[in-house]
């Protein structure tokens, strides 16, 4: 064991704490709405763009950011109210502990692919020879998380998961259709 597992073992401790301490409903569904925040934010903020430009003196970037920012924030407090809501009915129904232990196991896979994605970027980015090669074949915990981020990428990279993952719009238009038939009429 050396600084790398200590390290590692902090951040999958934390993940395994903060996964019990907020049930698997809440974990789960709060990785689901920060996919969907950004998704909804990606596809549909052009109607709280169009809100902010009719109400406010916004243009170019300040508002497609602020449009942005505003439909993320609002999807993701709603899924965060709905898991709220959904831990209550959990409770209520004294699936409590199960709910927090399946959240502590849901916590401890996402510090594993916490800890697996950075393996891959130190193997990725930094030049051979910047961390001590032996502090890897003497870890404890380096072989096994490292295998967690490329089997998750796998899964994600299948045919029939593909048409569930958004293609990023293009939106380059700065400012708004409405807005530059205004300034034509200038």
């Amino acid at each position: 064991m050396n600084y790398f597992d200590i390290g590692a073992g902090i951040i999958i401790l934390w993940s395994a704490w903060k996964g019990f301490s907020s049930g698997f409903v809440v974990s789960i569904l709060s990785l689901i709405g920060l996919v969907a925040g950004v998704y909804v934010a990606l596809y549909f903020s052009g109607f709280a763009r169009n809100l902010l430009a009719d109400n406010f003196n916004l243009n170019g970037m300040y508002l497609k950011t602020a449009a942005f920012a505003i439909t993320f924030l609002g999807v993701v407090l709603g899924i965060h109210l709905l898991a709220k809501l959904l831990e209550k009915a959990f409770s209520a129904a004294a699936l409590g502990p199960a709910n927090k232990m399946a959240g502590a196991a849901f916590g401890v896979f996402k510090g594993a692919l916490i800890v697996s994605v950075i393996l891959m970027v130190i193997n990725t980015f930094c030049s051979p020879g910047w961390l001590n090669d032996e502090v890897f074949q003497d870890s404890v915990i380096c072989k096994p998380s490292s295998k967690v981020a490329p089997w998750f990428i796998s899964l994600v990279k299948d045919e029939d998961m593909m048409r569930f993952i958004p293609q990023i719009p293009d939106n380059d238009q700065d400012e708004l259709p409405v807005k530059q038939e205004e300034k034509r009429a200038e």
